[in-house]
């Protein structure tokens, strides 16, 4: 059973870890940044939206503790993006509808990221993939995340798009959404929101989380569980880079770090 929860907090990393991204701004502003020293002011929205077309590959150990057990391993992220994409999704206005999705939206921009990991618990070694896709419509704006391995649609219902200019203080939301299962089912809900600290005169750190609660409905649809993935990022002007993500949840009593 441990085994089993710890593997399975590790298949839900499946919320984007950034590689690198372009990024833009100048310097200035206030922060909390080393005494004497002010926090730069980057261009967040830029970056975020380089990377989302990027594609590529990234290593990273994982480490941590689920249920007083140990949990360690490696793995590798692969991304790619397409453009021109098209998915039928639920109607959130009557989800039996179809059943299932069966409103089709078309001309979006789709990321993929897929973990690859070598879990390993106990000194067994299992191995995981998780893909997720994360839908932006023409006007960037994210419209559905799809978690492959648990064929639910969260229906973004509130989206803020990233700011042009950042510095440290600076914070607010990413998006909330309804989570579906495959049938139709309300699962849940799931939230992104981003905070904003300074590291030196040239960085900053960005603090991105990403939060869900599902229940279980009939005939088995919806997973149990609440997600709650810490993902932390150095911004300068040339790029984003990921440093890490601290996730736990439930089930299970711990966390885990993915390291890059």
């Amino acid at each position: 059973m441990i085994k089993t929860k710890a593997i399975a907090l590790v298949l839900a990393f499946t919320a984007p870890l950034f590689i690198a991204a372009c990024g833009g701004g100048g310097s200035g502003g206030g922060g909390t940044g080393s005494v004497g020293t002010a926090a730069p002011t980057l261009n967040l929205r830029t970056a975020w939206n380089s990377f989302l077309k990027q594609g590529g590959t990234g290593p990273y150990t994982i480490s941590g503790s689920i249920d007083g057990v140990s949990v360690s391993g490696s793995g590798t992220l692969i991304m790619n993006n397409s453009s021109g994409a098209s998915l039928q999704v639920i109607d959130v206005s009557n989800p039996f509808a179809g059943p299932g999705p069966s409103i089709p939206l078309s001309n979006l921009s789709r990321t993929l990221f897929q973990f690859n990991s070598n879990v390993v618990v106990n000194g067994a070694v299992s191995k995981t993939s998780s893909p997720e896709n994360w839908y932006y419509d023409a006007s960037e704006a994210l419209r559905v995340i799809w978690n492959v391995n648990k064929n639910e649609q969260t229906m973004i219902s509130s989206f803020s798009k990233l700011p042009d200019q950042v510095t440290s203080g600076t914070s607010g939301p990413m998006y909330a959404g309804t989570v579906y299962s495959r049938m139709g089912y309300t699962c849940g809900n799931a939230a992104g929101s981003y905070a904003v600290t300074s590291k030196d005169a040239s960085t900053l750190l960005v603090s991105m989380t990403f939060t869900s609660s599902t229940a279980n409905k009939a005939l088995g649809q919806c997973t149990t569980g609440s997600d709650n993935y810490v993902y932390n990022f150095e911004l300068t002007s040339t790029g984003i880079l990921l440093k890490s993500v601290v996730g736990s949840g439930s089930p299970g009593v711990g966390s885990v770090t993915f390291t890059f």
